[in-house]
């Protein structure tokens, strides 16, 4: 718990609003800035165990994707363009100096779209469980379409943490218990009709071509065992970044940030010395 601690004594809490709606954060620690956005149904605090580790050298900034962003439809690109400007603007407010995004899952198709967008704001991509087009199976497009109805949270659900063990927990074997428990508790948290809306945006959404476009040092990290980022997905993400760097944890599932935090610290130094080499660090570990 010794990472959770010091997240609450040395983390600033905050929360940046606009025209858009508002956007609570964590910002923690000085130098070089990454900006972490999470996946559906999760919060900033997937982030907090990675951030402990890098804060002693870089400004390491966890968003809570919004409920709602004002002006914004429920379809594909419209969507994810409009949640993208937020955090466009974010940047702009709060940083105001390129950035490297750590986008996992559903926060990677933001962090391409962004980078796509606005190259000049973004130093490096490093995308974790990410995708570029990942259509949804007939039983994933119901689920999707029937959680947007519900506004209410996964507290509500008391099967929740049954079901997210059956489909993740493989991954936890061994690792600290509070790791599972900080993971069922954020997701607890997520309501189910900002992650139907989502979800179901992501059916329609292909960030191939931009994907390909973008000129920035890219870092790609997966788990061996994901349980939702198949073969083909990730060979598609692979092809449309030929050039990025390519890490698969071992043992590794969907949830890297709360399972294997020190893994994704270790193969983020690496990157970041090649990002910002004036910044160089030998290790984060």
């Amino acid at each position: 718990m010794e990472d959770v601690n010091r997240y609450l004594d040395l983390a600033t809490l905050d929360q940046f609003k606009s025209s858009k709606g508002k956007i609570n954060y964590f910002s923690w620690g000085q130098g070089p800035t990454i900006v972490f956005i999470h996946g559906l149904a999760d919060s900033k605090d997937a982030f907090v165990s990675i951030a402990s580790i890098l804060s002693h050298k870089f400004r390491c900034i966890g968003l809570d994707i919004p409920k709602v962003v004002l002006g914004s439809s429920t379809k594909d690109q419209t969507l994810l363009d409009a949640y993208t400007d937020f955090i466009k603007d974010f940047i702009k407010t709060k940083v105001n100096s390129p950035v490297v995004i750590f986008g996992s899952s559903f926060g990677s198709t933001l962090s391409i779209n962004l980078a796509s967008q606005t190259p000049e704001s973004v130093s490096g991509l490093i995308l974790q469980g990410g995708f570029v087009h990942r259509p949804l199976n007939l039983v994933e497009r119901c689920s999707a379409f029937i959680a947007s109805l519900f506004p209410f949270n996964g507290a509500t659900f008391p099967y929740l943490e049954f079901v997210m063990k059956h489909q993740h927990y493989h991954a936890f074997h061994g690792k600290p218990s509070y790791r599972w428990e900080r993971l069922v508790k954020s997701v607890s948290s997520a309501y189910f009709s900002t992650t139907g809306r989502l979800a179901a945006a992501i059916n329609q959404i292909d960030l191939r071509q931009k994907a390909s476009d973008i000129q920035k040092p890219v870092l790609l990290i997966d788990g061996e065992l994901d349980p939702l980022i198949g073969p083909n997905i990730r060979k598609t993400l692979y092809d449309a970044f030929p050039h990025g760097e390519k890490v698969v944890i071992e043992g590794g599932g969907h949830l890297l940030p709360y399972s294997h935090p020190e893994e994704i610290a270790f193969h983020m130094t690496a990157f970041l010395n090649k990002v910002f080499p004036g910044d160089r660090i030998l290790s984060a570990l």
